[in-house]
């Protein structure tokens, strides 16, 4: 199975559920993506991964640091390079300001915002080296670095 997804371009479904986490990753896969389904209960998320062709499943708790760098690095190493993050893991506690406990939006932020931020991180460096945006950035710095220092030439 593994030879046959290193051929694919890898789409990451970081909350796979049987909602939209199922209905992204049947999507990608059809499109002829390999996916790396994650989600923090290993039986179900290898469950989902066998419905669908060319999926495979990841146990992963994404407000986790740690293991969002490992499961990342298993994906790189397994599959190649992520090309498509799609993020959708989410959490919730519904209460107001005066109830929710400082625990549950700590809790829930790690889901929401920290887990979106850590696995934006880990691959956002292989996405920017592929990006045709990348060169230009480079093309415009080293011009801004250019007049920089011609700048300083002249003011000495």
């Amino acid at each position: 199975m593994t030879e046959a997804l290193t051929n694919r371009p890898v789409a990451v479904v970081a909350g796979a559920g049987p909602g939209n986490g199922q209905a992204l990753a049947k999507r990608f896969a059809e499109a002829g993506y390999a996916v790396a389904l994650l989600a923090r209960d290993r039986t179900s998320v290898t469950a989902l991964a066998g419905a669908i062709p060319n999926a495979r499943g990841y146990a992963c708790d994404l407000g986790d640091a740690v293991q969002v760098a490992a499961v990342l690095a298993s994906i790189r190493s397994e599959l190649g390079e992520v090309d498509a993050l799609l993020y959708n893991a989410g959490s919730g506690v519904f209460a107001d300001v005066e109830t929710i406990t400082p625990e549950q939006f700590e809790a829930s932020w790690r889901v929401n915002a920290f887990g979106a931020l850590l696995c934006a991180k880990q691959v956002i460096p292989a996405l920017a080296e592929g990006s045709p945006c990348r060169a230009g950035r480079r093309r415009r710095h080293r011009r801004h670095s250019w007049r920089a220092q011609t700048y300083a030439r002249q003011a000495g």
